[in-house]
């Protein structure tokens, strides 16, 4: 249908292992369960939306990644070399065709029909190529994400899990280091430089994704990500991705639309041919009502608790941030600010905002959007009192933010967050 458009999306599906917890705190075994799964016929069975196979954790729209590159995960892509190596790696640990395997493995995944036919389909890998059962549960998201946190007992953590991860900005630095590195991203995994297998490698891991945030050099930091990507999924094996996910979407003729990018689904600049909507419906007024399908009931409209996708897609159309990202290029652009300067170190910001965004608020009694005025009974302007305001917001511990670490490359963010000063 010329209707019918499949759009890349900034998005990446895996699944994380608990390193520390037996049989997936041997990294042959993770790599085993990594190897034996058949991407491409996921992609093409059951999800049917244009996905890519995934061999490394961050997005083909993502700065530095390596996404496709056959250096990378090899057996990610070939999945006829992927089971022969899951079957020699299992066998290496010490469960040859699945013998001696422990019954109680669990991989887990947010309540939801479609993880949940991913997860079926991954567990009948497993089955079929390593001869191993893996049982398949489900929690409701707000459970899950408090189960998935680094401080949860060890025997309550699932060996295996569900996650995705979205671009907060396109470079390698949201992807590798804030989700994965183990002294300073969510580290969810608990990948530590004393694991008994491979803490040499997870500790050049940990300064290698450091080291690449604070280079200059766009080359050099380009192969800095591709060894902490090659790390990350072959030899630590701390998660295996599984797609990139894309963006199916059905579109009238006369609708212009911008496809969503990094920066979310900007509405306002999509554009109406009246005339031919009128020709082609009879459809008369220049007027039209969006409705907006966000598949779920948001959880929460608070910037800073967000978690899951329906609340950050809320959000983007709620809130403004200092900067934006351009649908086509993804480039950085103005939003808030109106330009900024960075110094020659590149670790000092100056934003310029605009004077020319309000406050305002909805009110549920006469259901009318309304300005909120400031003690003089003026228009409330949005300051830069109030851009700092919501950032220690989100850092102070007791609001409680699961994702208050991707706000550490400021500096004192760390600090501020976990109260060690």
């Amino acid at each position: 249908s010329k209707e019918f458009t499949i759009y890349p999306s900034d998005c990446t599906y895996y699944y994380g292992f608990t390193t520390t917890k037996p049989p997936v705190d041997n990294p042959l075994v993770r790599k085993a369960l990594s190897a034996a799964i058949d991407r491409q016929t996921l992609v093409d069975t059951v999800l049917k939306g244009g996905q890519q196979p995934a061999n490394a954790f961050a997005n083909p729209l993502i700065f530095g990644n390596v996404a496709g590159d056959p250096d990378v995960c090899p057996w990610c892509l070939d999945y006829e070399l992927g089971k022969q190596k899951a079957k020699e790696w299992l066998s290496e640990a010490g469960y040859p065709n699945g013998e001696g395997w422990p019954t109680d493995v669990v991989l887990m995944h947010n309540t939801s029909e479609g993880h949940k036919k991913i997860a079926e389909f991954i567990q009948a890998n497993w089955k079929d190529v390593l001869g191993i059962t893996v049982n398949v549960e489900n929690q409701e998201w707000k459970v899950y994400l408090q189960t998935l946190k680094n401080t949860t007992p060890l025997e309550d953590m699932p060996h295996i899990w569900r996650l995705g991860w979205c671009a907060d900005y396109p470079d390698q630095n949201n992807w590798v280091h804030e989700v994965f590195n183990p002294t300073a991203g969510a580290n969810r995994t608990r990948m530590s430089a004393d694991d008994p297998y491979v803490g040499d490698k997870i500790a050049e891991f940990d300064k290698l994704t450091r080291a690449a945030g604070a280079e200059q050099d766009p080359e050099k930091r380009k192969e800095m990500y591709k060894q902490a990507e090659k790390l990350l999924v072959e030899e630590i094996a701390a998660m295996a991705p599984i797609y990139y996910y894309t963006g199916p979407n059905l579109s009238k003729p006369w609708l212009t639309r911008l496809q969503r990018g990094i920066g979310g689904n900007h509405f306002a600049l999509w554009k109406i041919d009246w005339e031919a909507k009128k020709a082609a419906t009879g459809a008369t007024g220049d007027k039209v009502t969006l409705n907006w399908n966000l598949g779920t009931e948001p959880p929460t409209a608070d910037p800073a608790l967000a978690t899951d996708t329906t609340s950050v897609d809320l959000d983007e159309q709620l809130f403004l941030g200092l900067t934006d990202f351009d649908d086509v290029t993804s480039e950085v652009i103005p939003e808030l600010a109106t330009s900024w300067e960075v110094s020659d170190d590149g670790l000092t910001w100056t934003f310029h905002l605009r004077d020319d965004v309000y406050w305002v608020r909805y009110d549920t009694a006469t259901k009318t959007v309304e300005q909120v005025l400031d003690d003089d009974g003026n228009p409330r302007k949005v300051t830069a009192q109030d851009i700092e305001y919501g950032v220690k917001r989100t850092l102070d511990p007791r609001t409680g933010s699961d994702y208050a670490y991707v706000l550490y490359i400021i500096k004192n963010g760390e600090t501020v967050n976990t109260m060690s000063y």
